[in-house]
């Protein structure tokens, strides 16, 4: 699998072919899709942008990674680190930090 780069313009023809998902967090309206965030780019399609940190999704890419520090479990998604939690009785994954490059 290959994600688009933090910056790249998805164009709006390639994006009708994408099934992202809204993901609402601090005021924003943010599209996930298999482990990548977008936000509208002035009209002209669709920019690749950092995970917000505290934004929740209901689940992961298939490619996860599990990690253990701390006797606490992360799953990592390329450099972005998640933690599952309970949100009113259901499960989510929480952004909770990213590596840098």
């Amino acid at each position: 699998i290959c994600r688009p780069p933090l910056g790249v313009v998805i164009n709006r023809n390639i994006w009708h072919s994408m099934q992202p998902v809204i993901v609402f967090f601090n005021s924003t309206i943010y599209y996930y899709d298999d482990g990548s965030y977008f936000l509208p780019n002035n009209g002209d399609g669709y920019v690749v942008v950092a995970p917000p940190i505290g934004a929740k999704i209901a689940e992961l890419p298939s490619n996860y990674e599990e990690i253990i520090l701390d006797d606490n479990t992360y799953y990592k998604v390329e450099n972005t680190y998640y933690k599952l939690v309970i949100v009113n009785g259901c499960l989510w994954y929480e952004v909770v930090g990213k590596t840098i490059n």
